[in-house]
């Protein structure tokens, strides 16, 4: 089991390992994720110590982790916290284009795990990303 976490340790490792799960980090996804922390949690943490953790658990332990921390930060936050944190998962996932099988399937887990239902949150979520969708100057309802 996971040591007890604080908001931000959890958020952090969530973040990191729906980053890598389609198998590649870049430097902008690591940069997106630390400005997101900053804005958003209180507290400091060592990222470097975080990252020491993370890198010694072994790939099978990775699903079981990914659960731990996901509960951890849901006993932490508010229903709130976790719709803009989904929200932010979200666009970091799609930052490449891409959502993968690897990448659906973790975050379907996470919004299972925290109660989210995800295809309400998933219009929501497009609509807020993309904006209405205008069609003969008319928006979508």
């Amino acid at each position: 089991m996971a040591q007890t976490m604080t908001q931000v340790q959890s958020a952090y490792h969530l973040l990191v390992l729906l980053s890598v799960v389609d198998g590649y980090q870049d430097n902008e996804e690591v940069e997106s994720i630390k400005n997101y922390l900053e804005k958003n949690f209180d507290g400091s943490f060592n990222i470097l110590a975080e990252n020491d953790k993370l890198e010694q658990l072994a790939d099978e332990d990775l699903p079981d982790h990914f659960q731990e921390v996901a509960i951890q930060f849901k006993n932490a936050s508010t229903d709130l916290d976790r719709f803009e944190f989904l929200f932010f998962a979200l666009k970091l996932v799609m930052a490449d284009g891409e959502i993968t099988t690897d990448e659906r399937i973790s975050f379907a887990s996470l919004a299972e795990l925290w109660g989210v239902e995800l295809e309400p949150f998933l219009r929501t979520a497009t609509y807020l990303i993309k904006g209405p969708h205008i069609q003969n100057g008319q928006a979508d309802q």
